[in-house]
């Protein structure tokens, strides 16, 4: 799903820069489908760009005339597939619907199972999605063929494991149990271990030449008593954190494990750090009267509504503040790493890029579309004060014009004129006179020009 919202996110990109003509195609729906060995083949369609492959509610869009049905995780029974052609946003009618049919699927028990330094590691087993290793009653799913026991906050003595290859749903069944065996350490357990602003710290440890402090289950080196949470950006939520003493022979018993929280983040804290980011003088909640000029205050309440609907975005992503605010610099430096990428994988990782803040694909979709509504929103309101500020100013420009016109006596200014100006400047003036104001900026802007020349030249 991930590569499908990468792509579609590409799509995007192409569509903003690339337009299509208004040419209608009629595609016909794609003929002779057949399944043979769970893959499906179609005979082409006439301009037909590419082919939807339909499976139940699922679409999967290729350019190819042919699917692999089996690299799809389908459950066991009938399902219904057809086929679809598009070129650019025309689609053709369904083809006719065929019947896929999948056993009853059954996968190998995993084989060699042995466990060294602490990494239970086993045979790759055909079919499998993945595996599911059991310490004593607690089981833990990994997508490789080992897993390091050492992550665990195992108590020292004797621990039964065993393993299951998985796919989908189907699981085998569990492979001969072997015994891991921790050992007492003689390094002392990490006493004290305690949390305050996202810093974990305990007591130093005799003999330790390092710590791992582990979060869930992704442990981190350290030298130090200490470490910083906040570092690791990590997403809403309650984690259980612990810490073992090391030397690099030995690893203490498992602290005591305490609990660290990332709370939803604030809102207000993120609107108020996008402001600052747009301009430094921007404050949350300013009004008019902070502000010299009437325009500045409307540039405000635009950058406002923006940083507004980022912040309430960010939060209903679950990003956390220091995601949040973090990514508002990458943001920023966006233009300038656009112009080193010149192809496809290059936007890839772009996108990737984000992954660090809380945004997959997906999200970072998402962030994009309400971003853009409010955009446009704020795009569509400055057209329609530039509108009513042009309006004005074509009033004022007429009523100047009446008054000229009421004290002025142009036909004897005129006269004086011919002497000297082109038949063009005489035009010029002629329409001035008539009350012609849809372009009576630059006709007087031209008479400007056309008085400093009779001044200073004749």
């Amino acid at each position: 799903m991930k590569n499908v919202m990468r792509i579609v996110l590409l799509l995007l990109f192409s569509i903003v820069l690339v337009s299509c003509g208004d040419v209608t195609v009629t595609l016909d729906a794609p003929q002779n489908v057949v399944i043979t060995s769970g893959v499906v083949t179609w005979d082409a369609v006439t301009d037909a760009e590419s082919y939807l492959v339909v499976v139940d509610s699922e679409s999967y869009s290729v350019t190819v005339r042919r699917y692999d049905l089996k690299t799809l995780t389908l459950t066991a029974g009938e399902h219904t597939v057809h086929v679809i052609a598009q070129a650019g946003t025309e689609v053709s009618l369904p083809s006719t619907q065929l019947i896929y049919t999948v056993a009853t699927a059954t996968i190998g028990v995993p084989q060699n199972v042995t466990i060294t330094n602490g990494v239970v590691s086993w045979s790759a087993v055909t079919g499998a999605r993945s595996y599911v290793v059991k310490v004593d009653t607690v089981s833990y799913t990994v997508t490789t063929v080992n897993f390091d026991l050492k992550t665990l906050a195992l108590t020292a003595g004797n621990h039964t494991i065993s393993v299951q290859s998985k796919n989908g749903t189907v699981l085998s069944l569990a492979s001969a149990s072997v015994t891991y065996v921790v050992p007492a350490s003689s390094l002392g357990v990490p006493q004290n271990v305690a949390i305050a602003n996202g810093i974990v710290t305990w007591n130093a440890v005799t003999g330790a030449t390092g710590y791992v402090v582990y979060v869930d289950l992704d442990d981190y080196p350290v030298t130090a008593a200490t470490f910083d949470l906040n570092t690791l950006l990590l997403p809403p939520g309650t984690y259980s954190v612990f810490v073992t003493a090391t030397t690099s022979t030995s690893v203490s018993t498992a602290s005591v494990s305490v609990s660290y929280t990332v709370p939803t983040a604030n809102a207000a804290t993120i609107y108020a750090a996008a402001l600052l980011a747009m301009d430094p003088m921007y404050l949350p909640n300013m009004e008019e009267t902070d502000f010299e000029d009437s325009k500045d205050y409307q540039q405000y309440t635009m950058m406002s509504q923006l940083a507004q609907a980022y912040s309430d975005t960010a939060v209903a992503m679950g990003m956390t503040e220091l995601q949040a605010i973090a990514m508002i610099g990458h943001v920023a430096s966006t233009p300038m790493r656009m112009q080193t990428i010149n192809n496809l994988t290059g936007m890839m990782n772009e996108i990737d890029s984000y992954d660090i803040y809380g945004l997959d694909s997906v999200k970072l979709a998402n962030m994009i579309y309400e971003l853009g509504k409010v955009g446009i929103s704020i795009h569509m309101d400055d057209l329609v004060i530039k509108i009513a500020d042009a309006q004005q100013e074509v009033l004022d420009r007429q009523a100047d014009l009446a008054a000229i016109q009421a004290t002025v006596n142009f036909s004897a200014i005129r006269a004086q004129l011919v002497p000297y100006a082109t038949t063009d400047q005489l035009a010029l003036f002629d329409e001035f006179i008539s009350g012609n104001v849809e372009e009576t900026g630059w006709i007087l802007s031209e008479l400007y020009w056309i008085a400093s020349d009779l001044r200073y030249n004749y």
